[in-house]
């Protein structure tokens, strides 16, 4: 099956659209993350058995919330990569067409 090797400016930029949108998602996610660690310690009490629960919980929320931030800045990271990869395109293409309308006019 032969690979399909053309790149669309207009459909990198269309892609780039849905990493956006992934981006927003997690931001809005990551928002609250202070507010869900206190919310955690707060359920969990200042008791024995609260204070055990909260050593064992907090890492693992403190290594979700860190995954959860750290994928949305790759996101947000991906999109900027993309628009510029398709700005980069769409910027070789006129060049390409003006080196080869020049050259015709020759």
């Amino acid at each position: 099956m032969p690979y399909d090797i053309t790149a669309d400016p207009g459909a990198i930029k269309h892609v780039s659209r849905g990493f956006s949108e992934i981006g927003s998602y997690l931001g809005l996610i990551s928002e609250d993350r202070e507010e869900r660690i206190r919310l955690l310690k707060e359920a969990c009490g200042g008791d024995e058995m609260g204070l055990e629960i909260l050593g064992q919980l907090l890492p693992v929320v403190e290594t979700t919330e860190e995954a959860v931030l750290g994928c949305g800045l790759a996101v947000a990271n991906t999109r900027n990569v993309m628009d510029a990869m398709a700005d980069k395109l769409a910027h070789t293409e006129l060049d390409v067409l003006d080196n080869l309308t020049r050259r015709n006019r020759r």
